[in-house]
């Protein structure tokens, strides 16, 4: 499909005109951020949670700290981290081209990835390939940040890493990542020594 956009001189009554200063007015007016119990556990969480994938990546370590404390003062108290990011099929041949790129289609054809035809062509799911170099960092840098912090006032979530063949590094024996008991405990010492905590509020699989 193609659309189409056509320029268009719009010339508003006084009226309307002052209808929209208000509502601009009222837009500019701070909301208090809410919070929703999660789950039957005794965590209250925010509506917004700050997500941490950039910093290692696009983000320095002070930008990441000042994006975190920003986070905090406009009444978010949920960080969302991980270990890694999980690799996923991409097409319906299920062949062994495995992408990490951001994307919502359903389409026929080519796929541009491992040029083999596929029936669907599904999604992918991050626009920033992950790194042996910088895997963990994130963490590191939540870490510093925590230090001046009130570590029972935040919500920590972080997540271990879903079934992997390209990300084996990231355990010890170098296996192919699983979710099982083995690798759920690699994850977790892993993710508490690099975030500096001696617990994890919220532990998800990515």
């Amino acid at each position: 499909f193609r659309l189409a956009f056509t320029r268009r001189r719009v010339t508003l009554s006084p009226n309307a005109r002052r209808r929209i200063l208000r509502v601009s007015a009222k837009a500019s007016t701070k909301n208090a951020m809410e919070y929703r119990k999660l789950g039957d556990s005794d965590l209250n969480i925010s509506e917004v949670t700050m997500g941490t994938m950039t910093f290692g990546e696009q983000n320095t370590e002070k930008e990441s700290h000042e994006m975190l404390s920003y986070a905090i003062e406009e009444g978010i108290n949920c960080i969302d981290t991980a270990e890694a990011v999980s690799f996923y099929l991409h097409c319906s041949s299920f062949s062994s081209c495995l992408v990490n790129l951001i994307a919502s289609v359903y389409l026929s054809g080519i796929c541009l990835v491992c040029g083999k035809f596929s029936s669907i062509i599904v999604y992918f799911q991050y626009p920033i390939p992950m790194k042996k170099e910088t895997q963990g960092k994130t963490d590191l840098y939540i870490s510093s940040w925590l230090k001046s912090q009130q570590r029972d006032k935040i919500v920590l979530a972080t997540k271990v890493c879903g079934y992997s063949e390209r990300s084996a590094y990231i355990r010890d024996s170098g296996e192919i990542l699983r979710v099982d008991a083995a690798n759920i405990k690699e994850s977790v010492e892993k993710s508490l020594k690099r975030l500096g905590t001696d617990y994890i509020d919220l532990l998800q699989i990515h």
